[in-house]
């Protein structure tokens, strides 16, 4: 007989089963969980897993960096709601898996942090302390110019490439940079220092064309920084050639077949390179890598700090080696937090005065760099190279044929023998003729000239036609297009605009249009168009007449304080008048300069202000220190040297530099005018 216990118990018993079945004792749900399982498997095995540095969904997503934290692999990416750096482990697709490399799948020094509060802190410091392109310029060059002693407009060039390595993948084009030096001339040491503060800089020598694509990969373009060194034999390689070709372009690729697969697949080939060779490329072979490049030559100097010596990181070259390796290994993790923050920053469509390759080798650093004040420094320095460039390209080959071809046409018409043109090559350029090879000429400066090969230059490069006779070819020409290449002249390169629908902007942001004169180079731009540093310049010129009120009252405090005199008061009232004059009339009645010059808002005629040397009393400061440039009175006043050291301090904020660094460096505390004194 079953009594009401024992029922109690065999109910508990059926429950107990229900509950990891659930399926009326059948299996079907406990089959159905399991096959879930296995197809969830399934999924993430048919999934490939791919190792990657930066992921950004080709720059319409946020932006992922892969860092090691504490040793760790880990992407981070910024978070502009919260404000806040955050971590992730990997990155989820519908058809891969992205993951960032471990410390031994790096092939460069990795940006390591202890924790994800020191990342943040790195945030923390850049909006704190205000830092822009201005201050990561200038750091840039004072550790270029720390290791290497080459001329000025060549570290400007090296140091705006550093940051430019930060935002390389946001430009549809890129130039290369050219490093080229004897025995001993500094070369290898401008590399050594750019690769320890560049974007994800990779040292890679004599490198053939796999190495290069293979490293890119096929996830996104710009993966890092290529520093190719002992690239002798470079143009040697026509696959390493054709690389380099297209790998200036955002969009160029390199297709390829996997073995293992018998699928092809397509690397990216696009990102910023340095070229490090003890000669140049050869300009008959490599004629499209040199249109490309920006060449720095180098010459022996001395310096005061060896960069392979400070990079050793056993400790072997003592306590200030040691310092100034943190320096740069703080100076990169702060760039790569400042990429992740500004990623998303708009840059304008700049009109810069030139076309083609000269337009593609500069553009992108005048549109990085616009707005700031570090932008004219570097425009002088991009002239110089521009000049060089431009100077080797009218010594080509291509550019010595013009003129020859003109005074044909003009002697001929545009109809032109072959063995006449053949004739007049000769009598043209020096060189040395074989009656036994009536088809070669051996010149001086381009080697040995085939009648074939000129024929494909006339042809390919200037445009002419063949025209087959008995008595022999006819090359048929372009009158207009041969005089168009002979003077046409766009090296000099003014900043006129920003490229923009302007119209439509206007009839549908009536009341946000700011017109510029122009002095400040934009022509009726929408401030929504200008992107953040515009809507600034803006900004600033709207206050400008405040400020020159809060400047006038500032001086006049500063005058009591240090009893200047009524003609004191007199020159700086004059001075206020006359910049606020100029605000209103604009500089119209200046010519256009011959010179590679950018008109930005910060542009001025205006006159520098007259003071007594009673304004710097820093005794640590010379007259001779201060007549070298602009120089603000309370942060030359304000600055004070480490005993013992070269080391320098504000009394004001926190930063620590060098002499000449400290006496210009970026108070946050201070919002005074800059001052020069006259001799």
């Amino acid at each position: 007989m079953i009594t009401t216990e024992d029922e109690d118990t065999i109910l508990e018993g059926l429950n107990s089963k229900n509950i990891y079945n659930n399926d009326n004792g059948n299996g079907k749900a406990k089959r159905t969980k399991n096959n879930q399982n296995e197809k969830q498997k399934i999924e993430e095995k048919s999934r490939r897993e791919f190792v990657t540095y930066k992921y950004s969904k080709l720059g319409k997503g946020e932006l992922h960096e892969a860092i090691l934290i504490n040793g760790s692999p880990f992407f981070i990416k910024y978070n502009n709601i919260t404000n806040q750096i955050e971590q992730v482990e990997n990155i989820q697709e519908n058809t891969r898996i992205l993951r960032s490399p471990e410390i031994e799948e790096y092939p460069y020094t990795p940006y390591e942090f202890s924790s994800l509060e020191e990342i943040n802190r790195y945030k923390d410091k850049i909006f704190d302390e205000n830092i822009d392109i201005d201050y990561l310029f200038q750091k840039s060059k004072l550790f270029i110019s720390k290791f290497n002693n080459q001329d000025n407009h060549k570290l400007n060039l090296v140091a705006a490439d550093v940051i430019l390595s930060y935002f390389q993948d946001r430009f549809s084009t890129i130039h290369y940079d050219y490093i080229v030096g004897s025995n001993g001339s500094g070369k290898s040491s401008l590399g050594d220092t750019f690769g320890a503060i560049a974007y994800r800089a990779v040292n890679m020598t004599d490198p053939t064309a796999p190495n290069l694509f293979r490293l890119l990969g096929p996830i996104e373009p710009a993966q890092c920084t290529m520093i190719l060194e002992e690239a002798e034999r470079i143009d040697k390689s026509t696959e390493l050639m054709a690389i380099l070709k297209t790998g200036y372009a955002r969009n160029g690729r390199v297709p390829k077949i996997n073995p293992n697969t018998l699928q092809q697949e397509f690397f990216f080939s696009y990102c910023q390179k340095v070229i490090i060779s003890e000669k140049s490329l050869n300009q008959s072979i490599a004629r499209g890598v040199n249109t490309r490049i920006l060449s720095i030559n180098c010459f022996k100097a001395g310096t005061k700090y060896d960069i392979k010596e400070v990079l050793n990181p056993t400790d072997t070259g003592g306590q200030q080696n040691k310092e100034l390796l943190n320096e740069i290994e703080d100076f990169r993790k702060l760039l790569l937090i400042y990429r992740l923050i500004h990623f998303k920053d708009s840059f304008p469509d700049i009109d810069i005065g030139v076309e083609g390759r000269d337009k593609e080798l500069v553009k992108h650093l005048v549109q990085l760099f616009y707005g700031y004040n570090s932008l004219n420094e570097l425009i002088d320095s991009l002239q110089n190279f521009l000049d060089l460039k431009n100077g080797k390209k009218e010594s080509s080959l291509d550019y010595v044929l013009l003129p020859i071809i003109s005074s044909l046409i003009k002697a001929n018409g545009f109809r032109i023998m072959f063995r006449t043109f053949w004739n007049a090559l000769k009598e043209n350029i020096p060189g040395k003729e074989d009656e036994k090879k009536p088809n070669e000429y051996h010149t001086e400066d381009y080697g040995t000239l085939f009648r074939s090969t000129i024929s494909g230059i006339l042809s390919d490069t200037l445009g002419a036609k063949t025209e087959h006779k008995r008595d022999g070819n006819i090359l048929i020409f372009n009158p207009e297009v041969i005089e168009n290449l002979l003077h046409t002249d766009k090296t000099k390169i003014i900043v006129k605009e920003i490229v923009n629908d302007i119209q439509s902007n206007i009839k549908g942001n009536d009341n946000e249009v700011e017109y510029m004169n122009d002095s400040e180079g934009v022509k009726g731009v929408s401030a929504l168009d200008i992107g953040v540093t515009g809507i600034k310049k803006i900004e600033d010129r709207e206050t400008k007449k405040e400020q020159n009120i809060e400047t006038q009252n500032s001086l006049i405090e500063e005058s009591n304080e240090s009893s200047i005199s009524r003609n004191q008061h007199q020159e700086i009232n004059s001075f206020l008048l006359l910049n606020e004059n100029n605000n209103k009339e604009g500089i119209n009645n200046t010519p256009i300069p011959d010179a590679f010059t950018v008109l930005t808002p910060s542009h001025s005629n205006s006159s520098s202000i007259i003071v007594k040397q009673g304004e710097f009393n820093n005794p640590l400061i010379s007259e001779s220190d201060l007549i070298t440039g602009n120089y603000d009175p309370k942060i030359i006043n304000n600055i004070d040297r480490f005993e013992g050291t070269d080391r320098w301090f504000c009394k004001n904020c926190t930063m620590k530099e060098d002499k000449w660094f400290m006496m210009k460096h970026p108070c946050k505390n201070n919002k005074n005018k800059l001052i020069k004194i006259r001799t």
